[in-house]
């Protein structure tokens, strides 16, 4: 039912957070519906008070008519808990691409938002730590900025997408500290489903009077299929090249790694995915698959080698991400995240 209620409620473009029990067992959704004004409603459209109570008329269906300040009351406490939530939400960073600028060039947007694809703010250029594009056996490409949007920063890398055998881009920004109220705290662990731990130890925390202190540093990758002739035969062809590592090369911080195949992903496919924090696999870490056809996401877990097997079903953008919440080394009772994306793209199988 929750998962119907979010869905649908995001397919009129009505954003909705969801709080869970202690057990993950129960969830409630809260949205904001109607003007962002004091209230919810605007003042010059406000009735007459009355009670907020269900009205009934004798021999009519018992209907609960809520008279508008009622129901604006509602939405002005769902759109506090939702304005909290932002604060706190685990937005993720991801790249999305653009039409080319220049021939030999690939141009990419960088930006950050509550719900893919929609990016909403974009990346400062003094945040952009280290970031490249690469084919598979080729050189290596700085990205280079190019430009601020409303909802995103502009990249550009000097090689070209779909040349040849693909290429893969990542970013990795500097870290970044944020303090959080302890209102929202437990939805931002729900959000990135926290493990037992985590929550144990914020619980013991906040039992002292300490506030949530942490240090957070987003990474971002995106791959783009190869449109050379080979690769190009296989996806008329409707059959998969053998996945190989988009790149040798170890990212530094978090990192989603696929094996891609050669030739465009296409709907039904099935792809593996290795979660990486410094070049090292991470075990048993929840993994979150999204795309822009459908608001509901599709958790997974790593193994043991810190691999995730996904199957896209759709010819769709999808956007995979995870983070990585520890307990900090260097500062006491404080913590420090990493936050990994991964943009790929499904074309419809032929």
């Amino acid at each position: 039912l929750i998962d119907w209620v979010e869905g649908y409620l995001a397919s009129h473009g009505i954003p909705a957070h969801r709080h869970w029990n202690e057990d993950r067992q129960k969830a409630a959704l809260f949205a904001h519906v109607g003007p962002p004004v004091a209230g919810g409603v605007h003042p010059s459209r406000t009735p007459p008070r009355t009670p907020c109570m269900p009205s009934h008329r004798p021999g009519r269906p018992r209907l609960r008519r809520h008279p508008p300040r009622c129901l604006a009351r509602g939405a002005a406490a769902a759109a506090l808990l939702l304005a909290l939530a932002g604060g706190a939400a685990a937005h993720d960073t991801w790249f999305a691409p653009l039409p080319p600028d220049a021939p030999g060039s690939t141009l990419l947007a960088l930006g950050t938002g509550a719900q893919f694809p929609r990016q909403q703010t974009a990346l400062d250029r003094d945040l952009l730590q280290a970031s490249a594009c690469r084919q598979p056996g080729g050189a290596t490409t700085p990205l280079q900025w190019v430009a601020y949007r409303d909802e995103a920063t502009v990249l550009r890398a000097s090689t070209p997408a779909g040349a040849g055998a693909g290429l893969s881009c990542w970013l990795q920004a500097r870290p970044l500290s944020i303090t959080i109220d302890d209102a929202v705290v437990a939805i931002y662990l729900d959000e990135i489903r926290a493990a037992p731990a985590l929550r144990a130890r914020w619980a013991a925390l906040r039992a002292r009077g300490v506030r949530w202190q942490e240090q957070y540093t987003k990474h971002a990758r995106i791959v783009l299929p190869g449109l050379g002739q080979g690769a190009q035969a296989g996806a008329e062809a409707g059959t998969t090249d053998t996945p190989a590592p988009v790149d040798d090369a170890a990212v530094p911080g978090l990192d989603l790694r696929p094996d891609m195949p050669a030739s465009a992903l296409r709907a039904g496919d099935r792809l593996r995915v290795q979660l990486l924090r410094d070049g090292q696999p991470l075990a048993g870490m929840p993994v979150v698959l999204r795309n822009d056809l459908s608001p509901l996401p599709l958790w997974h877990r790593s193994d043991d080698q810190g691999w995730i097997t996904l199957t896209l079903p759709l010819a769709a953008r999808w956007l995979l991400s995870a983070v990585d919440l520890r307990a900090s080394t260097t500062r006491a009772d404080a913590w420090d995240s990493r936050f990994a994306s991964l943009s790929i793209e499904t074309k419809p199988r032929r």
